[in-house]
């Protein structure tokens, strides 16, 4: 018989939580009735990405940096709600020692995670990493920790599923449009890593030249909203873009579903679209790229100035002949 279980993955980001979504199924599947608690913050949106995961039976939020729960006080009575959903285990996805005192003080016996603290004996169970693996990206290392403790990964476990009541609204919001769908991921959490809007206008007026019929979804959150509505301003007169920076992170995600590709910043939408099996054109020129899906193709520079239309547009081209025929513009 499997143990109830509540994994713990701090980390903030949408992106941290389609990372491990793999683990999450993977352990779900050695727990009881094969579902899981996760325990993350708010800021990942996790209630949004499992809105309809049978395998993600509860979410809970812990407030940290900053929230209530840095105050000891607050975090022992945290705790304390915690032990009375009686968990048996406790999988901390994460180095720090703060979740394994939490899984202690809620009296979970069982506590697996990535590394002991010194002097402390929480972590009981399972394999720890090695100390050279625990500088690795969040998403390595729970493939690791996963691997040697014996939930064995499957090419499912990397699905994030799709809401498909959200899916007739999206469609007809875009039945005067035709495909290709092309989702340009605009947002990012970090300026540094964005691609400027001239050169996402250049991109539309370049695919466009090719495929009149594209249609352009600019996408991300409320707070892009005022760069989606000048790419849609500034871009080709004939070419069409629809901003859509007014939808919850499911319909997101339903909406990413219908798309033929992503180009775009290296951002969560990034990730949902590798995540769902869409031709992945994510954008490297700020960072070092990582490839965690087949069909995420990272196009890397050394800096912005290298991450040029031109280069852009001739990793994207071949995807799009494979997917749509050359239209003329007077057959639209």
């Amino acid at each position: 018989m499997y143990p109830k279980t509540i994994v713990m993955q701090p980390l903030p980001g949408i992106g941290d939580m389609i990372w491990h979504t793999p683990h999450l199924h993977a352990i779900a599947r050695h727990s009881a009735q094969q579902k899981i608690t996760v325990l993350t913050k708010a800021r990942s949106l996790a209630g949004e990405i499992f809105k309809i995961d049978s395998s993600i039976e509860n979410i809970i939020h812990i407030a940290r940096h900053p929230g209530s729960h840095d105050k000891w006080w607050n975090f022992y009575k945290f705790s304390q709600q915690i032990k009375h959903m009686h968990f048996d285990r406790a999988i901390i996805l994460h180095n720090s020692f703060r979740y394994a005192l939490l899984a202690k003080m809620a009296g979970i016996k069982e506590i697996w995670g990535y590394k002991p603290v010194k002097g402390f004996s929480f972590i009981n169970r399972g394999q720890i990493l090695e100390s050279e693996e625990l500088s690795l990206h969040p998403r390595q290392k729970a493939d690791i920790f996963c691997k040697q403790n014996g939930f064995d990964l499957i090419p499912e476990d990397d699905k994030i599923y799709v809401d498909v009541t959200a899916i007739p609204d999206l469609q007809k919001r875009l039945a005067r449009y035709q495909s290709p769908l092309i989702v340009l991921g605009i947002g990012c959490s970090e300026v540094a890593r964005m691609w400027p809007l001239e050169r996402f206008a250049s991109l539309i007026q370049q695919i466009s030249a090719v495929y009149p019929q594209a249609t352009f979804l600019a996408c991300g959150g409320p707070q892009d909203s005022d760069f989606a509505q000048e790419l849609a301003i500034v871009a080709p007169e004939k070419s069409f873009v629809l901003p859509m920076v007014d939808l919850s992170l499911s319909q997101m995600i339903a909406l990413i579903s219908m798309a033929d590709l992503y180009v775009g910043n290296d951002t969560s939408l990034m990730n949902i679209a590798a995540s769902l099996g869409k031709p992945t054109f994510g954008l490297f020129f700020a960072n070092d790229p990582f490839n965690f899906w087949p069909n995420l193709i990272p196009l890397k520079t050394q800096s912005l100035e290298g991450m040029k239309v031109e280069y852009v547009l001739t990793k994207i081209l071949p995807y799009l002949e494979k997917l749509t025929p050359k239209l003329p513009a007077a057959s639209i």
